[in-house]
């Protein structure tokens, strides 16, 4: 039952990211990840795993020191989360795919005794270097369900771990004692694991979050709690951002009914970009500028201009370097070009 209901979501999640789908050069969207699939397991101090939790608003990882339960207060925690695939149209490469997380709130306690413990910087792992440990991601396969053998993937060298480190996803504001971490977006590219799930046939991209030492065993919690799906706050889903591109759509020189064609000059540009547009008809044009993790970056109104070539700047003096992809949207027409930044 528990399988048929994930594919069911995974099923709908595709069927709404089609009925977003516009054939363009360029689609810029996003998926979110399978409730059902997402969660945290619990081992003891010799890693062996006594408890699952899925169904809760968030994720944790870390240390859960806890004076109330003999095995709370060894227990170390890892986070799971798992998104479905995007379908790539005929003709179209998936470009960027970005992990979203929320990180809501972190922890760091040192314990005076078993009952009473003092908030200091987070994480305070009584152990060498353990101030400086981040959280770390790995692109694992743990299936269909989540379950207490999935507590090891994600290890280097265990069989259904695909990478061991695919990145950081950390924390801020954490330089003061007393500081419990800034709540907010986290952010990590998973374009590679996207790009290996695909090409292996697999109907989920899914991930482990684990810090590199498990806990320090003692009675003050340390730990991080990032959103899950069953949080109560949209806005705060674990979500990936993709984008998909076809290099045989994309051209300077096309011609659709209102648009004659767009050419941004400076390019690559610095400090300022320049459009040409040249429009067939009176129209309502509407600009925007994209960054490869899908997130609009610079965005004009939408302004009327009558048939003709207009010279249109765009001051991108804030921008870093990098390659964005920008939108010109006339009536219901739309040319995306790709652009580089070089600073």
């Amino acid at each position: 039952m528990r399988t048929l209901i994930t594919l069911v979501v995974v099923l709908f999640c595709l069927q709404l990211w089609a009925q977003r789908y516009n054939r363009d050069s360029t689609i810029i969207d996003s998926l979110y990840a399978i409730p059902e699939l997402d969660g945290d397991l619990t081992a003891d101090s010799l890693g062996i795993p006594i408890s699952i939790m899925n169904w809760t608003y968030d994720i944790m990882v870390g240390d859960i020191g806890h004076s109330g339960s003999p095995w709370l207060t060894n227990g170390a925690q890892r986070a799971y989360v798992s998104f479905p695939l995007p379908s790539l149209p005929e003709g179209y490469l998936l470009v960027n795919a970005t992990m979203r997380l929320y990180q809501y709130t972190s922890r760091g306690y040192i314990p005076l005794s078993d009952t009473t413990v003092v908030c200091n910087y987070f994480p305070h792992w009584d152990v060498a270097g353990g101030d400086t440990i981040k959280c770390i991601v790995s692109h694992v396969d743990y299936g269909l369900s989540l379950s207490l053998d999935d507590w090891a993937k994600g290890d280097d060298g265990n069989p259904d771990t695909y990478n061991p480190n695919v990145g950081e996803i950390t924390w801020e504001g954490i330089n003061e004692p007393g500081n419990h971490g800034e709540a907010g977006y986290r952010y990590l590219d998973i374009t590679n694991c996207v790009l290996h799930d695909l090409a292996i046939g697999s109907i989920f991209s899914q991930y482990r979050i684990a810090f590199q030492i498990n806990t320090d065993y003692d009675y003050g919690a340390d730990f991080v709690a990032f959103a899950s799906m069953e949080n109560v706050f949209d806005e705060y889903d674990p979500v990936i951002f993709f984008t998909l591109y076809n290099p045989t759509s994309i051209s300077e020189d096309l011609s659709p009914a209102v648009l004659v064609k767009v050419i941004s000059s400076p390019n690559p540009f610095t400090t300022q970009v320049t459009l040409n547009i040249s429009l067939k008809y009176n129209s309502e044009l509407r600009i925007k500028l994209f960054d490869l993790k899908g997130r609009v970056v610079k965005e004009s109104g939408s302004t009327h201009y009558s048939k003709g070539t207009h010279n249109i700047s765009m001051d991108t003096n804030d921008l870093p370097s990098g390659v964005y992809l920008l939108q010109v949207k006339a009536g219901s027409e739309i040319i995306t070009i790709k652009i580089t930044c070089l600073k």
